[in-house]
């Protein structure tokens, strides 16, 4: 008679912790399950650290061949390598649709609007008035919206990430007209999105985002979408 009271308690902490401890899953849970947190490692590097691989890669692709003066996506693969491919905006097209082909496995790193402080400051700027010019973008940023297969990505706004002080190299015949060298150190920052790899077969990444620009003195709109086809395979 006296285990009827110690059962009742138990049955009441069961269902306690089953329905609290499953609206505390819910309350924590990622609201973006195919990206990566913000606060997560892909391949041993942080958001931060892939932010400056990406800008590495624009550098280093910079030709009239880059990604980034590509209409149609047949450049996307150049430059591509390691766990990680990177889709960029367009350089001069405000409004662009590319179609690519991507290995399965590789997660996508992708900017719903991003600055790099490369050429903002002369070469005698400290690190941290660098890092300050980089984050500048922050205060720019009008609108951002992204959305993968049709599916927002929720609180875009949280997945800001400041890099780490990197380098870049620019090629022979790079677009800028600058001796192909070495550069840095430089910071980017940015609201980036890392997905998972997606499963083979067809995909739609969408990113759009409106911000001032103090040269041109004018807003600048970029709106681009990636028609993906995930390939079976490496």
């Amino acid at each position: 008679m006296r285990r009827k009271p110690v059962l009742s308690i138990l049955c009441f902490f069961a269902t306690f912790l089953s329905v609290h401890g499953s609206v505390f899953a819910q309350n924590n849970q990622n609201p973006n399950p195919g990206v990566i947190p913000i606060e997560g490692r892909y391949a041993g590097l942080s958001y931060g650290e892939w932010s400056a691989r990406w800008w590495q890669w624009f550098y280093a692709t910079s030709t009239p061949d880059s990604p980034a003066l590509d209409d149609t996506g047949v450049h996307a693969a150049e430059g591509q390598s390691g766990p990680v491919w990177f889709l960029t905006w367009h350089l001069t097209n405000p409004n662009t649709v590319r179609s690519i082909t991507v290995p399965a496995g590789k997660a996508l790193l992708f900017t719903a609007t991003n600055h790099d402080s490369l050429f903002d400051l002369p070469l005698t700027a400290t690190l941290e008035e660098r890092r300050q010019a980089a984050e500048s973008i922050f205060e720019w940023i009008k609108f951002t919206e992204a959305d993968v297969d049709g599916v927002p990505i929720q609180s875009l706004s949280s997945y800001r990430a400041v890099s780490p002080p990197y380098y870049v190299t620019l090629p022979p015949g790079n677009i800028f007209g600058l001796p192909p060298i070495t550069y840095g150190p430089t910071f980017s920052a940015g609201y980036y999105v890392l997905l998972h790899p997606l499963p083979p077969g067809q995909h739609t990444i969408h990113f759009y985002f409106e911000f001032y620009w103090p040269p041109a003195g004018q807003v600048l709109k970029l709106n681009n979408t990636y028609f993906l086809t995930v390939r079976p395979g490496k």
